[in-house]
């Protein structure tokens, strides 16, 4: 069973689940629209292995702290939270990212080693760079609603009936 904890930063509080366990520090990040909630069932499996902890993102969960999507220029402030969140934990973790959270879990370990001792990677959102220009002509003009990942992202459910449709 996780335990709900927090910590506090300049611009609010930030979530956490711990699922407890023995052995290395294991941190899962979640992808976008999602919360570390989410991956329990994967958490509770590898709690026997590793002590495994997973972060609520900016605008995710019961995390405080503002996600404005209109000042989220790119995934930075994601990597740097994840940093601020490493530092108050003991010692080096093995960062597993789902998607945007495998993203921000590498660009932790590349801008702060010290903090990350292995990396595990599920479906990063890693673009060729070849796409970028695409991607920075669809978003200004604001076409990016029409590339499909991006609109299904933008169409998940925030609200849900009752615990069995979830």
């Amino acid at each position: 069973m996780a335990i709900d904890n927090y910590f506090q930063v300049q611009d609010g509080i930030f979530h956490y689940l711990d699922w407890g366990g023995e052995g290395p520090l294991l941190h899962i990040a979640h992808a976008t629209g999602y919360c570390a909630g989410v991956y329990t069932p994967l958490a509770e499996r590898l709690t026997p292995f590793l002590r495994v902890v997973g972060l609520d993102d900016r605008g995710h969960g019961r995390t405080t702290v503002p996600a404005d999507p209109r000042k989220l220029k790119n995934w930075n402030i994601f990597r740097d939270d994840l940093a601020a969140f490493f530092r108050t934990q003991t010692g080096p973790v093995i960062a597993l990212g789902h998607s945007r959270g495998g993203t921000a879990s590498l660009l932790a370990a590349v801008k702060y080693p010290d903090l990350v001792r292995a990396l595990i990677l599920i479906d990063p959102t890693i673009l060729p760079f070849s796409w970028m220009w695409w991607w920075f002509l669809a978003k200004r003009t604001g076409l990016a609603r029409l590339v499909p990942i991006a609109y299904r992202a933008s169409k998940r459910r925030r609200v849900w009936p009752d615990r069995e449709t979830i």
